[in-house]
């Protein structure tokens, strides 16, 4: 009959109501919903979360095309693991989501990936040799099933943005000329480019 809305599939057979019933309103969004890693698929962060990756499994240099071969840099001992913005999502880095599953190019473990908060009230910046790191407690996305955000102590390398003039050039006669797209690009990247 027309207005029942979508029926329940298999994924909610175990739901109480019949599977001609109506899946009731707000519940169809609940059956998919992502975490912040799953065994196998995509991860999808929150809004207001961002998706950093491990540089120890990743390297360094978080944009463009992932690139498999960079060198793994290994965490200092005694100190909180090293993330930097972008996680890899089919075949190229990606700001709030990730690809998790047995490949060289994806999300392997629990820590490869997470989704923090774009920002924490304990935190700090330190600069060496050129380089930024901030340093802090930062709110991250769950695996686990209902825990909720927990905070956890890492380190970030961040990305700058800069606009970019992709094809077309443009004209100042046209009030609708494109002007390029803004990019997130690491530190020695944005300096070339700049």
């Amino acid at each position: 009959m027309p207005g029942l809305g979508p029926l329940v599939h298999e994924e909610a057979a175990c739901l109480p109501w019949s599977q001609w019933s109506p899946i009731p309103y707000g519940v169809q969004d609940k059956l998919h919903q992502a975490t912040s890693f799953q065994a196998a698929g995509d991860g999808i962060c929150e809004e207001g979360f961002r998706c950093v990756s491990r540089i120890s499994k990743f390297g360094t240099g978080h944009w463009g095309q992932v690139d498999v071969g960079k060198e793994e840099i290994a965490d200092a001992e005694g100190s909180a693991p090293v993330y930097e913005w972008g996680c890899p999502f089919q075949g190229e880095w990606s700001e709030n989501k990730y690809e998790s599953g047995p490949g060289d190019d994806q999300c392997t473990d629990e820590g490869d990936c997470i989704c923090i908060a774009r920002g924490s009230p304990d935190m700090h910046t330190e600069l060496e040799g050129g380089h930024e790191k901030i340093i802090g407690k930062f709110e991250t996305q769950s695996g686990k099933a209902h825990l909720g955000h927990e905070p956890q102590l890492i380190q970030v390398i961040p990305h700058y943005s800069l606009r970019t003039k992709d094809g077309a050039p443009f004209d100042i006669d046209n009030p609708h000329s494109g002007l390029g797209t803004v990019k997130e690009f690491d530190t020695e990247e944005w300096l070339l480019k700049y």
